[in-house]
């Protein structure tokens, strides 16, 4: 989790919000996210309740797991990124522009052609990395 914070921190990120645990992630829920990055598993407990919730809310997400599930979260989320652990930074990075780039696309429909991708990405930190 800390690699991944120091990586979201370098990609521009503006704020992480890291949970260990399922409880902690519920805690979370309510957090205004740009994205959601989830492990499969966390301390013991699936994560797919968590991604319903995110999902519900339009939040774009990525799931990084170690584990063969990565095909039960493909068909239950094929709107989701999914990169297997471990993972490479550029992978990761990628991952999260394809994502976050499906989020500035989801805003463009809602806001109309006032919504320019570079702008969105500028705003996210990552503007000129694509």
């Amino acid at each position: 989790a800390l690699d991944c914070e120091t990586l979201l921190l370098g990609l521009g990120a503006g704020s992480v919000h890291l949970a260990g645990t399922v409880p902690e992630a519920r805690a979370l829920i309510d957090t205004n996210f740009d994205l959601a990055i989830l492990d499969w598993n966390l301390n013991g407990e699936n994560t797919l309740a968590i991604a319903d919730e995110l999902r519900a809310r339009n939040v774009p997400l990525l799931f990084v797991s170690g584990y063969a599930e990565i095909r039960q979260i493909a068909e239950r989320f094929p709107e989701a990124q999914l990169i297997a652990k471990p993972y490479a930074v550029d992978v990761f990075s990628n991952a999260c522009r394809r994502a976050l780039d499906g989020r500035v696309r989801l805003l463009a429909e809602l806001c109309g052609p006032a919504v320019h991708r570079d702008a969105a990405l500028e705003d996210e930190g990552l503007a000129g990395t694509t």
